[in-house]
Protein backbone atom coordinates (compact mmCIF):
# COMPACT_ATOMS: atom_id res chain seq x y z
CA UNK A 1 0.00 0.00 0.00
CA UNK A 2 1.48 3.29 -1.11
CA UNK A 3 1.89 6.15 1.42
CA UNK A 4 -1.06 8.06 -0.21
CA UNK A 5 -3.41 5.06 0.48
CA UNK A 6 -2.36 4.76 3.99
CA UNK A 7 -3.20 8.36 4.39
CA UNK A 8 -6.74 7.86 2.58
CA UNK A 9 -7.22 5.14 5.16
CA UNK A 10 -6.34 7.10 8.29
CA UNK A 11 -8.46 10.43 6.90
CA UNK A 12 -11.11 7.97 6.36
CA UNK A 13 -11.13 6.68 10.62
CA UNK A 14 -11.17 10.41 11.48
CA UNK A 15 -14.23 11.22 9.45
CA UNK A 16 -11.73 13.54 7.00
CA UNK A 17 -11.40 14.28 3.23
CA UNK A 18 -7.79 14.29 1.87
CA UNK A 19 -8.59 17.62 1.37
CA UNK A 20 -9.36 18.35 5.12
CA UNK A 21 -5.94 17.03 5.81
CA UNK A 22 -4.13 18.57 3.33
CA UNK A 23 -5.91 21.85 4.40
CA UNK A 24 -5.05 20.63 8.10
CA UNK A 25 -1.29 19.89 7.31
CA UNK A 26 -0.79 23.08 5.81
CA UNK A 27 0.21 21.56 2.55
CA UNK A 28 -0.73 23.01 -1.49
CA UNK A 29 -4.14 22.67 -3.05
CA UNK A 30 -3.10 19.06 -4.49
CA UNK A 31 0.25 17.75 -2.96
CA UNK A 32 -1.08 14.37 -1.34
CA UNK A 33 -3.17 13.68 -4.66
CA UNK A 34 0.34 14.27 -6.36
CA UNK A 35 1.50 11.37 -3.78
CA UNK A 36 0.23 8.69 -5.50
CA UNK A 37 2.76 8.93 -8.41
CA UNK A 38 6.02 11.09 -6.36
CA UNK A 39 7.39 10.97 -2.74
CA UNK A 40 6.61 13.91 -0.47
CA UNK A 41 9.10 15.87 1.36
CA UNK A 42 10.20 14.22 5.04
CA UNK A 43 8.74 17.98 6.40
CA UNK A 44 5.29 17.06 4.51
CA UNK A 45 5.25 13.90 5.50
CA UNK A 46 6.08 14.90 8.96
CA UNK A 47 3.07 17.78 8.95
CA UNK A 48 0.54 14.96 7.61
CA UNK A 49 1.39 12.23 10.32
CA UNK A 50 1.28 14.64 12.86
CA UNK A 51 -2.19 15.65 11.77
CA UNK A 52 -3.57 11.77 11.79
CA UNK A 53 -2.04 11.36 14.84
CA UNK A 54 0.35 8.44 13.57
CA UNK A 55 4.38 8.16 12.74
CA UNK A 56 5.90 8.58 9.54
CA UNK A 57 7.22 5.14 9.78
CA UNK A 58 3.62 3.74 9.53
CA UNK A 59 2.92 5.93 6.55
CA UNK A 60 5.49 5.15 4.82
CA UNK A 61 6.01 1.11 5.58
CA UNK A 62 3.17 0.84 7.16
CA UNK A 63 4.81 -0.34 10.87
CA UNK A 64 3.16 1.29 14.18
CA UNK A 65 -0.33 2.98 13.12
CA UNK A 66 0.08 5.66 16.30
CA UNK A 67 2.52 7.94 17.92
CA UNK A 68 4.02 6.12 21.46
CA UNK A 69 2.43 7.49 24.43
CA UNK A 70 5.00 9.57 26.42
CA UNK A 71 5.33 8.00 29.18
CA UNK A 72 6.07 10.37 32.60
CA UNK A 73 8.18 9.15 35.15
CA UNK A 74 7.22 10.15 38.02
CA UNK A 75 10.04 10.17 41.14
CA UNK A 76 9.83 7.89 44.09
CA UNK A 77 12.60 9.28 46.10
CA UNK A 78 12.62 13.18 47.09
CA UNK A 79 16.20 13.97 48.21
CA UNK A 80 16.13 16.94 50.89
CA UNK A 81 19.29 18.29 52.29
CA UNK A 82 20.18 17.79 55.81
CA UNK A 83 22.60 18.61 58.37
CA UNK A 84 24.13 14.89 59.09
CA UNK A 85 24.46 14.24 55.68
CA UNK A 86 24.40 16.42 52.23
CA UNK A 87 21.33 14.56 51.24
CA UNK A 88 19.00 12.41 53.35
CA UNK A 89 16.44 10.11 51.38
CA UNK A 90 12.68 10.42 52.09
CA UNK A 91 10.77 7.50 50.64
Amino acid sequence: MSVFYRIKELAKDKGWSIAEVNSRAGLGKNTLYNWKHKEPSAANLEAVASVLDTTTDYLINGETARKPQVMILMMTTLFLPTRASRYQTLT
